[in-house]
């Protein structure tokens, strides 16, 4: 009855240049290190101390965009993320919401590997006072189908800004 729909994450342009920038940067200090301080060790080991502390960034992004997916079951949301995977079922779902929020990956209290590195986000909440943040690259066609698979939830869409 019902196949299977699977929606990649959105990942803002900011996030990009961040771990491009990063990357270049810890590439610019080992670099440096090899081939202008090749015989101060102090001076390589801050270069490899440098990279490996800007290194993360490049990897979340990478990881968020080859490994995040969110798969519309039959009877669940499946929200492949970074580190775990959860099933969160339809009838366990209580509010939907669209968010904006800069710290996409940071949730009160608890630290979530990311699911959401853009701005534009879908907030749902679920089960025992659990919370999920999603960013979709579509995100109206991720509401739809979450709409067509469970009609009693009711989404809090964001208000369009009238202009002046």
């Amino acid at each position: 009855m019902w196949d299977d729909v699977t929606y990649e994450p959105k990942i803002s342009v900011f996030y990009y240049v961040l771990a491009s920038l990063s990357a270049g940067l810890a590439l610019a200090a080992v670099l440096l290190a090899i081939f202008e301080h090749a015989g101060d060790r102090g001076y390589v080991a801050l270069a490899l101390l440098c990279a490996a502390a800007l290194s993360p960034l490049t990897a979340l992004v990478a990881c968020v965009r080859l490994r995040v997916r969110f798969v519309f079951k039959r009877d669940c949301l499946q929200v492949k993320g970074v580190l775990k995977k959860r099933e969160i079922g339809y009838q366990s779902i209580g509010q939907v919401g669209e968010e904006s929020s800069f710290f996409a990956f940071y949730y009160p209290g608890y630290f979530q590997p990311a699911t959401a590195l853009s701005m534009d986000q879908v907030m749902i909440r679920y089960g025992a006072g659990k919370t999920i943040y999603i960013s979709s690259k579509d995100k109206q066609g991720f509401l739809q189908e979450l709409e067509r698979r469970a009609p009693d939830i009711r989404i809090q869409r964001k208000r369009a800004r009238g202009r002046l």
